[in-house]
């Protein structure tokens, strides 16, 4: 989403009764009047864009390419705009083929991109294919932000899974228990980074992974200078929540680096430093597409 297309809402939005109970709760969770609190829209065209509305072009975009669509799986963490209704049901409503199965999962944020695979595999029989739609929109501007972290940025992205054979192979997926740790910038930093190395030791002892992929919590860390990790090269300065590492892994696809049945290994984490963890194997190149607003 191009930053030229956000707007400053103004005292008055035109829909005001819709955002009036998440500006109540931003102030009272923030102890600041409700009439300091800023909210954003995204318009294209002078339209207002809604995260349900982003999570559909990305799924019109992969329904041509779905053949035996068995299971729809939707994740955001944050509220849509407009809260009556949640991405689910509209995308459901806008389209014409509606699969066997369908679920919406919240609160997972960033481990979302990993954690929703596992129920994938559970919905999904051999030869049956899924797909899984990640997305948020943070229309109060300051929940993006925390000391130390890179800004939260909005986002839209869809996957088409078949369960067998396919040009990416998932191999291994996981989870890292959280332990308690005294809270601050550089020791998050610290333990994210002892972390990820017990995670890759982990997975070495089954897989030999030549790629790793990290969330990008923190940007620049210096145990990232390590060839076996891949940074990106585009919008390093943004964290892109539940598509961060896939965002990153589609631009290590198109990089040409990979290798037929090289493993990457890729880690997601929140800011609390839950983390998950999942082990690919590049198989062929996959199709890959995308648009910006």
């Amino acid at each position: 989403m191009d930053r030229k297309n956000y707007y400053l809402d103004g005292k008055e939005p035109s829909d005001f009764f819709r955002l009036e109970p998440h500006l109540e709760i931003d102030a009272y969770y923030h102890n600041i009047p409700i009439e300091t609190v800023e909210s954003y829209s995204i318009k294209i065209d002078n339209q207002q864009v809604t995260l349900s509305e982003m999570l559909h072009k990305c799924h019109t975009e992969l329904l041509p390419v779905v053949n035996n669509y068995q299971c729809l799986l939707i994740s955001n963490s944050f509220s849509d705009r407009q809260p009556e209704i949640q991405p689910l049901p509209r995308i459901l409503e806008w389209s014409d083929k509606k699969p066997k199965n369908y679920f919406g999962v919240s609160h997972l944020g960033s481990l979302a991109s990993i954690d929703c695979l596992e129920i994938l595999e559970l919905c999904l029989n051999e030869g049956e294919e899924g797909i899984l739609l990640l997305g948020e929109q943070l229309f109060i501007e300051q929940n993006r932000y925390r000391t130390g972290y890179l800004p939260l940025s909005d986002f839209a992205m869809g996957m088409h899974f078949s369960k067998g054979h396919g040009s990416i192979q998932i191999l291994q997926i996981g989870n890292y228990p959280l332990a308690e740790y005294q809270s601050n910038i550089e020791n998050s930093k610290i333990h994210f980074s002892n972390i990820i190395k017990q995670i890759y030791e982990l997975v070495s002892h089954q897989h030999q992974p030549k790629w790793v992929i990290v969330q990008n919590l923190f940007g620049r860390m210096d145990f990232l200078e390590s060839d076996l990790f891949f940074i990106r090269k585009t919008n390093v300065d943004q964290n892109y929540q539940s598509s961060d590492v896939w965002y990153t892994f589609t631009e290590l696809l198109l990089s040409g680096k990979l290798k037929k049945e090289e493993k990457i290994l890729i880690i997601s984490a929140n800011r609390d430093l839950s983390t998950s963890f999942a082990v690919l194997q590049f198989n062929g190149m996959p199709l890959v597409s995308s648009f910006k607003w």
